[in-house]
């Protein structure tokens, strides 16, 4: 199935959030993006360690959200004017400090945006609870 296929078809399914740092950059520069259920943030972590960086990037959060591309789309809105380049998902939020604490306020958010769009949308928080630990368990019921 191409990767495009199964993005759309995967829209609405759990994933992760994730907020990665990595040492090589300057201190307060983010990457945030989303991963599907399946290699969740620290593995997706370990593919960006690619030879264009020099060292390993760690995983500051990550959040198991019921719609991580909506999480993601919504996370990008937020950050837009911390954005360093309108085509990557860095961004410079001065320090790691002041980032994390930022983060940890967005990513709560977010969360909480993910189950209203999905009880706006006749899902109810039960059914997403049930989704999201079969999704954990490897069953396919989402």
């Amino acid at each position: 199935m191409a990767r495009h296929a199964r993005n759309a078809a995967n829209k609405d399914s759990p994933g992760y959030l994730y907020a990665l740092h990595n040492e090589s950059f300057r201190e307060g520069i983010f990457k945030i993006g989303r991963t599907g259920r399946t290699i969740g943030a620290h593995l997706r972590s370990q593919q960006l360690y690619t030879t264009a960086v020099p060292t390993p990037f760690e995983v500051v959060m990550a959040s198991l959200v019921p719609t991580h591309m909506y999480a993601e789309r919504a996370a990008h809105a937020l950050l837009e004017a911390y954005r360093v380049n309108p085509r990557r998902e860095f961004f410079d939020l001065r320090t790691r400090d002041i980032g994390e604490r930022m983060l940890q306020k967005i990513f709560k958010k977010i969360r909480a945006l993910c189950r209203w769009r999905l009880l706006v949308n006749g899902v109810t928080t039960e059914s997403v609870r049930h989704k999201l630990q079969a999704s954990l368990r490897g069953e396919k019921r989402i």
